[in-house]
């Protein structure tokens, strides 16, 4: 059934179906067809499009025929071209500059007939063939099967000509000859032939001349370059380089006898050349050079034992320089031999001040009588200080008819009188158990006194 729509009519998608089905050649077939009009109104066919079953299988293959009006075919256009269900397209006549199928067909016909159509490839059928060319296997690197065989060169150890010319060899194999340390290749085919044997020439290991020796060289110290005298070989400038020639100084010097040594010092501190037992100079050390003091010390020791130089205080200076010195005595008429009467309370005629400014240091208490004390009775004798008495701060000091001479120390040595800012003045005293009789009697204080 054919039916006509005008454009207006046509609306949406549009479906044609075939109501029967079927699966012969050309079966389930519908078309498209477009007509029109010319002025004078002669109705033809400007396009048919045709779709139907292809082959007579049971299956869906279809194949579009395409018809278009040449000018002159009025409802029966002719045909352009059709599409097969493998989507070859097939046009009815050749296109202008399109070859035919048979143009193509002779064309490659003729291609493969020729001898070598491509001279810069081969063909491949000759890969892996003889006179071909060789393939690849899964790594990318020729077979073996396909590789010529490989040359391998023996060589072999003999000690004579003869056994040389008695091997199993090829050519190629070297003959290491023991007798002549030499080397020999094959360069022929037979190895009983000597011609066919070449050496092969090595260079020279000989030293040509060292010192004008060669062979074996031993060396002495005579074949090394002349030196001039007190030089040292060696390299001072940067980098490595030839030896040159040194000298020395900086307090080292040759010994004339194959040697160096220590130059001899000079100076404050003095050694002979060579030596490693210096010696300080006498009369070299200045004062400058001497280690610094304080002020108000000097240079001196008071630590027991010997040991380094202490910076002493001017007590310290005092009692290293006059450890003991008689301050005064204290008496009537001593150290004269003549009777004076002590009784309870006498004061020893006689005083010892220490100036402002000074403090004396008191080590020793010395009292002695020229006569002797009755029997039965005896004296102690003491100290003051501005009227203070420092019997105290002293052992006994007692005269007896028996004891005509004792001494005290200060029970904190020494005892010390500080008179930095006023006077002391010092006097004795005696206590006797008597109360009349004439006894001479004096006392000596033993210390010495600093100004700080």
């Amino acid at each position: 059934m054919t039916k006509s729509l005008d454009h207006h009519e046509l609306q949406g998608d549009l479906t044609l179906l075939h109501p029967t089905g079927a699966d012969t050649a050309g079966a389930r077939k519908r078309e498209i067809v477009l007509q029109g009009k010319t002025l004078a109104g002669t109705l033809h066919t400007l396009l048919r499009i045709l779709a139907q079953h292809e082959g007579s299988a049971a299956d869906q293959k279809a194949e579009v025929i395409v018809y278009v009006n040449d000018g002159n075919d009025g409802t029966s256009p002719t045909e352009a071209f059709r599409i097969a269900s493998t989507g070859v397209v097939t046009f009815a006549q050749t296109p202008a500059g399109m070859a035919s199928d048979a143009e193509v067909t002779a064309a490659i016909a003729a291609h493969e007939a020729a001898a070598d159509p491509h001279t810069g490839y081969q063909r491949e059928s000759e890969k892996a063939a003889a006179n071909g060319y060789a393939s690849l296997d899964s790594g990318g690197k020729v077979p073996s099967a396909q590789l010529p065989a490989i040359a391998i060169t023996d060589t072999f150890v003999v000690a004579s000509q003869a056994a040389m010319l008695a091997l199993t060899a090829e050519t190629g194999d070297v003959a290491v000859r023991t007798d002549l340390n030499k080397c020999f290749i094959l360069d022929g085919t037979d190895p009983t032939q000597l011609s066919h044997w070449q050496e092969l020439l090595t260079p020279t290991d000989l030293v040509l001349s060292v010192a004008g020796k060669t062979g074996a060289v031993t060396l002495v110290t005579g074949d090394i370059t002349v030196v001039a005298t007190d030089r040292l070989l060696g390299r001072d400038t940067a980098g490595s380089g030839v030896a040159e020639e040194l000298t020395v100084g900086g307090g080292i010097e040759f010994t004339g006898s194959g040697g160096i040594q220590r130059s001899a010092l000079t100076g404050d501190v003095t050694a002979s050349a060579g030596s490693n037992s210096t010696t300080i100079g006498n009369n070299v050390v200045t004062n400058a050079k001497a280690a610094d003091v304080a002020t108000q010390t000097i240079k001196g020791r008071t630590s027991a034992s010997t040991g380094d130089p202490e910076d002493l205080t001017p007590a310290q200076a005092v009692q290293v320089i006059q450890p003991a010195m008689c301050l005064g005595e204290f008496n009537n008429t001593c150290p004269q031999n003549t009777t004076t009467q002590l009784r309870v309370g006498t004061t020893i005629a006689g005083a010892i001040v220490i100036p402002q400014g000074y403090i004396a240091h008191i080590l020793v208490l010395s009292a002695h009588t020229p006569t002797a004390i009755p029997a039965g009775q005896s004296c102690n004798v003491k100290i003051s200080v501005d009227g203070a008495d420092q019997s105290g701060s002293f052992g006994t000091l007692q005269l007896t008819d028996t004891v005509t001479a004792d001494e005290a120390l200060p029970t904190s040595s020494p005892f010390v009188i500080d008179a930095s800012s006023a006077r002391k003045v010092l006097t004795g005293h005696a206590t006797c158990s008597a109360t009349s009789g004439n006894v001479g009697a004096c006392l000596t204080v033993w210390g010495y006194m600093y100004k700080p």
